[in-house]
C-alpha cells in the first residue's frame, strides 16, 4: 500500500513528501484507515485523527 520512501523524516518527525505522481482524492475513511496503520505511536494518531474532527464524511446506506 505505497511507496513509504516518498516520506522524509528527520529527528522522528515527518520533514517532507515527496513524488506526488500517485496522488488521489477521495473517500475520507480510506485516509482515516491509512492514519490509523502508519501512525503507530497514539500521540501521533490522535493528532492526525484531530484533524478530521467536525469534517463531514458520507457513509452510503446500500439496503
Amino acid at each position: 500500500m505505497g511507496n513509504w520512501y516518498n516520506i522524509l523524516v528527520e529527528n522522528g518527525a515527518i520533514a517532507g513528501i515527496i513524488d506526488w505522481g500517485e496522488i488521489t482524492s477521495g473517500d475520507i475513511a480510506t485516509d482515516l484507515a491509512s492514519i490509523w496503520m502508519l501512525f503507530g505511536d497514539p500521540k501521533a494518531r490522535s493528532q492526525a485523527l484531530a484533524e478530521y474532527q467536525g469534517k463531514r464524511i458520507l457513509f452510503l446506506n446500500k439496503n
